[in-house]
């Protein structure tokens, strides 16, 4: 799923890339890299959850701050770098970027953490 969602944004950022002067292509673009984004966010917030469901508010609580913060070094970068390499430069930085990430991904997806399962007592809830 995760790939599916990196995939998605590769191809909005390659729009991207190519479509700046044209509006449509702009459009369809953004729309492909945001939709891409928050569904592997999506994904990955479940696969966090999923490490151990009684923690799934501190869990979140981390991912989410380690997600904002690489989401505030990247917009502290992206202004030097678009003024350093121009738009072309910046979408294959991102394009680089995000491809990288789908590799990574799906060699992590063959190495998961197992999940913990939850003890079930019998009879509980039952009146025994």
């Amino acid at each position: 799923m995760i790939t599916y969602c990196t995939l998605a944004a590769v191809a909005g950022t390659a729009l991207l890339a190519i479509g700046v002067n044209t509006p449509p292509l702009l459009v369809l673009g953004l729309a492909l890299l945001d939709a891409g984004c928050f569904a592997a966010q999506a994904a990955n917030m479940s696969r966090v959850i999923a490490l151990d469901p009684r923690r799934s508010g501190s869990l979140t609580s981390v991912y989410l701050v380690l997600y904002f913060m690489t989401g505030a070094v990247g917009t502290a970068l992206a202004a030097p770098l678009l003024n350093l390499l121009g738009w072309q430069g910046t979408t294959l930085t991102a394009l680089v970027a995000l491809l990288l990430a789908t590799v990574l991904g799906r060699l992590a997806s063959g190495t998961s953490v197992p999940v913990r399962q939850r003890s079930v007592r019998s009879g509980c809830g039952q009146g025994r």
